[in-house]
């Protein structure tokens, strides 16, 4: 008999709530990618940050980010503009069509976590979550996420 690790069950849990985000999104007429998801977000939380910023927070290579970007401006959720302080880069900021999307997005988020406060305690989420943030960390260090 195979037992299921905890990694297996952080794992599953990661993938299904990211597949149900994107459903819901699709389901609001935006079609997006997980990473284009995660770049959107990162963005709206970094305005005025640079490709090569994100490429770190990632620890993506830049020419993986360079296409995020692009497939992002094609979309016309984000925006490039010239670094006042820096004329070698570019900062990255939401079009109108990038902020409605975050705001479906945390809308959605906002969702789900209403249906995982109906099976958990405040205890059990403030638990979780203290939880999640160790495991982070003690992983973090390993992949320089």
């Amino acid at each position: 008999m195979q037992t299921r690790l905890l990694i297996d069950d952080l794992f599953r849990l990661v993938h299904v709530l990211k597949q149900r985000m994107l459903h819901d999104l699709s389901n609001q007429g935006v079609s997006l990618a997980p990473m284009q998801m995660q770049g959107l977000k990162w963005i709206s939380m970094h305005e005025w940050a640079t490709a090569n910023d994100m490429a770190k927070f990632f620890n993506r290579d830049k020419a993986q980010v360079t296409r995020l970007i692009q497939n992002l401006i094609a979309d016309d959720f984000v925006v490039k503009q010239p670094n006042p302080s820096d004329g070698r880069s570019q900062l990255l900021a939401l079009t109108d069509s990038g902020k409605a999307v975050i705001d479906l997005l945390r809308e959605q988020e906002l969702a789900v976590m209403q249906e995982l406060y109906g099976v958990l305690s405040e205890e059990d989420m403030q638990a979780l979550s203290k939880l999640t943030k160790t495991l982070f960390e003690a992983v973090k260090p390993q992949c320089k996420a």
